[in-house]
């Protein structure tokens, strides 16, 4: 049975839906505000706001940030799915780095729900005082959105996630780019492949003195490793795990911590031919800092990064990257979502891994100094 306050608000939507159908209010002009409407109706800011949520859900209102509202139907349309895309404090100074990468998997997203006529939303927990709460109070509401895409997963979102505690699983599709539990309904980017393949790449042209640099947990240079052990090149190479001295996910920072760290290498006695980056900021620090201490690359020092960052093709040399497929990524897991809501039970769960390709540029030769001799 409905609670007071749904009954108030649907209530409500209901009278307003009366006066759009008879004319009272016309299309293409502006609908009552919000204060107004509380005003005549004696209701709280809360309820109203709900009431123009089901209006709008129902194609008879169309709410614009900073213009108002206007009307835009008389008649509902058949009601539409309603996604909605959880974040965590996107504003922030770590997140505002990788806007690059949220616009691609973005544009897949909307790829899928334009297909689909469905509704598409954007919530931010990381502005409310109560992260947890919000994501209950969503998954809870009998006219909220029906399912979810993140890009992170919390371990207080794995219970309504999973069903577990007698409740169904809330629809979900994760974006994966990190571990990712594979009994949640995800697409993921396959990192320790790239790291797989940044290894063996460099291994097909000849290197043999290969080094990882980036964040010590992280599935790039786990695959790095594993290849290395395949290879038999792993204790040749230990030593050259340039794990970053201070932990970070600031792209500035980043840059730093490949400029120092690739100092370091290069000052080796037996320093590395070969280098993959965790991304492309530490990719463009490590260059700068072979450039300085007299490595030409790739003669010298060959590199790969990661992500495809915007600018990595305009590099000295331009850069050797790996490219995830991001778009592809956001269109799959909301395909996916999309169909979960269709079917309901009879949808399962699945976890899918999207191949990382590289895009091959001017960063990358085989070894030219096999002989021990580097620049001084």
């Amino acid at each position: 049975m409905p609670s007071g306050e749904q009954t108030k608000y649907m209530t409500l939507a209901g009278e307003l839906q009366r006066d759009i159908a008879a004319g009272r209010f016309e299309v293409g002009k502006r609908f009552p505000s919000e204060r107004s409407l509380v005003k005549t109706s004696g209701l709280s800011l809360l309820t109203v706001r709900q009431a123009l949520s089901v209006l709008e859900k129902r194609g008879l209102i169309l709410r614009r940030q900073g213009a108002g509202t206007f009307v835009v139907s008389t008649s509902p349309v058949e009601e539409r799915v309603w996604l909605a895309v959880l974040v965590m404090g996107f504003d922030s100074e770590m997140s505002a780095g990788y806007q690059f990468i949220y616009s691609q998997w973005m544009r897949g997203v909307c790829r899928a729900v334009d297909r689909a006529r469905a509704h598409l939303s954007i919530v931010d927990l990381g502005i409310v005082p109560d992260p947890p709460g919000r994501f209950h109070e969503l998954a809870d509401q009998e006219k909220g959105p029906s399912g979810f895409l993140m890009p992170l997963v919390h371990r207080w979102m794995m219970p309504r996630l999973l069903g577990e505690g007698g409740r169904a699983s809330v629809p979900h599709a994760v974006i994966g780019d990190a571990r990712v539990d594979q009994r949640l309904n995800a697409v993921v980017v396959d990192m320790a492949g790239a790291g797989r393949a940044a290894a063996g790449k460099f291994h097909s042209l000849g290197h043999t003195r290969m080094a990882y640099l980036g964040a010590e947990a992280n599935l790039r240079g786990e695959g790095w490793i594993e290849e290395l052990k395949s290879l038999g090149l792993w204790e040749r190479n230990r030593d050259l795990m340039a794990y970053d001295a201070e932990p970070t996910s600031v792209l500035m920072l980043a840059e730093e911590q490949g400029y120092l760290s690739g100092r370091r290498l290069l000052a080796m006695d037996d320093p590395p031919t070969a280098v993959f980056c965790m991304n492309d900021s530490r990719a463009r620090g490590l260059v700068r800092a072979a450039a300085e201490l007299g490595f030409d690359v790739p003669a010298d020092l060959s590199v790969i990064g990661f992500d495809n960052m915007p600018g990595s093709d305009r590099l000295q040399p331009p850069l050797t990257t790996f490219a995830p497929p991001w778009e592809d990524v956001g269109y799959a897991a909301a395909d996916s979502l999309l169909t979960w809501v269709s079917r309901k039970a009879r949808f399962r769960r699945s976890f899918r891994l999207h191949k990382v390709p590289v895009v091959d540029r001017g960063s990358v030769a085989p070894p030219r100094r096999l002989s021990g001799e580097y620049p001084s």
